[in-house]
């Protein structure tokens, strides 16, 4: 008899609309190319205090199971020659669970700069939103940035002010925007909102021959990792999460094919661009990273005693990794000391669809420490996304 091999895993992931009720995922369009799966079912128990006469305590009682599920997954795009349509895109579910909100651009959006640009700025038309913060963590695109249709032409906006149609970029340019012509392009861009509507998830699993079923699953951990691809380091980006949920019951049911669709190449972290504190700095890697808090309200016209899993509340980490050489062109210490809030924009990817540009707007620097890496020092650290509202923004563009 064969054995069981672990090469033979799936994951499929669905919105779920109803609360209570699985959304069976398809097990062709739903389905994520994953890697490291780890899924499973613990015991929610209870102590019996009956006094039983013997020295040993009365066994426990099996009250519930809690259902968990997570995985790796490599951060390729959608690929194809437009944005998907809304929430198809499988890893933009994940990103919608974590907290961020899906911006669906299907058009280009150009417009002409206006005067009173900088060298970090872009006054856009007059006819673009009066919101503050509409645009921030689009991106944007004009020839003081660089080449047009471009990852090193693309910037991501940092904040927007309504009344001046001034959008601030998360880097600092050569020269400043005073004229020309601006481009938002199509795209889908996610940005980390305040955590109004985060929507539950259905996920099946897929372990050689057995198929798990989990609804009113909620996220309890994410991270988002971008390694810069070189001769010492070959790791692609990637996204990690795992989850809670209801478990459903399992059958048995061969894992399916991944599209092959579904496989495309991922864009390694290289021939794009860096940015900190506004300037193109060296580095080894970012990783933006949740911890999460999650729990389900208590409700006995459940089966389970309990509502559906929830994000109760989460903290956000900005671990980076930079070249030393960079002291001499930014304090670092005087950034720690006065906390001033500063912007991290990364970007990589050629292809359309396969175009990324992740960003944090506004972090607060904690003091960062040497350390050795392949013989070149560096120095590490954290930092504290400040921002409440779009306080993170990772983009897929066309």
């Amino acid at each position: 008899m064969p054995g069981f091999k672990e090469a033979n895993s799936g994951f499929a992931l669905t919105i779920q609309p109803t609360q209570g009720v699985y959304n069976e995922p398809n097990s062709n369009t739903d389905m994520i190319p994953i890697s490291s799966p780890d899924n499973g079912s613990d015991p929610i128990t209870a102590d019996d205090p009956t006094e039983n006469g013997a020295l040993w305590n009365s066994p426990r009682q099996l009250i519930g199971r809690r259902g968990r599920a997570g995985a790796t997954v490599m951060l390729r795009g959608p690929g194809g020659s437009a944005p998907p349509a809304a929430g198809a895109w499988g890893i933009g579910r994940i990103l919608q669970a974590a907290g961020f909100t899906e911006l669906r651009n299907a058009t280009a959006i150009t417009g002409t700069a206006q005067a009173g640009g900088t060298t970090s700025s872009i006054v856009l038309a007059s006819s673009e939103s009066s919101v503050d913060d509409f645009y921030k963590g689009m991106p944007i695109q004009h020839a003081n940035i660089g080449a047009a249709d471009t990852i090193r032409g693309t910037s991501l906006v940092r904040g927007y002010t309504g009344s001046s149609k001034a959008a601030v970029l998360m880097e600092t340019m050569g020269a400043a925007v005073a004229a020309g012509t601006y481009r938002i392009p199509p795209c889908l861009a996610y940005v980390l909102s305040i955590g109004g509507n985060i929507p539950l998830l259905s996920a099946k699993v897929w372990r050689h021959r057995k198929a798990y079923r989990y609804r009113d699953c909620a996220l309890n951990a994410f991270a988002l990792n971008i390694p810069v691809a070189n001769d010492q380091n070959t790791d692609l980006p990637s996204i990690e999460f795992s989850m809670v949920g209801v478990p459903e019951q399992s059958t048995d049911e061969l894992t399916p094919t991944i599209p092959q669709g579904f496989l495309t190449p991922v864009p390694a972290a290289k021939a794009g661009k860096f940015a900190f504190a506004g300037l193109k700095l060296g580095h080894q890697s970012l990783r933006l990273e949740f911890a999460l808090e999650t729990g389900a309200p208590p409700n006995q016209n459940f089966d389970a005693g309990q509502e559906a899993y929830e994000i109760m509340s989460g903290s956000r980490t900005q671990n980076i990794d930079l070249n030393e050489m960079l002291r001499a062109t930014l304090d670092l210490d005087n950034l720690v000391d006065t906390q001033t809030p500063v912007p991290t924009l990364s970007g990589w990817g050629a292809a359309p669809g396969q175009r990324f540009l992740a960003g944090v707007p506004n972090a607060y620097l904690d003091p960062l420490s040497p350390t050795g890496r392949n013989g070149f020092l560096g120095v590490s650290g954290t930092a504290s996304p400040s921002d409440i509202d779009r306080s993170l923004a990772l983009a897929c563009m066309w």
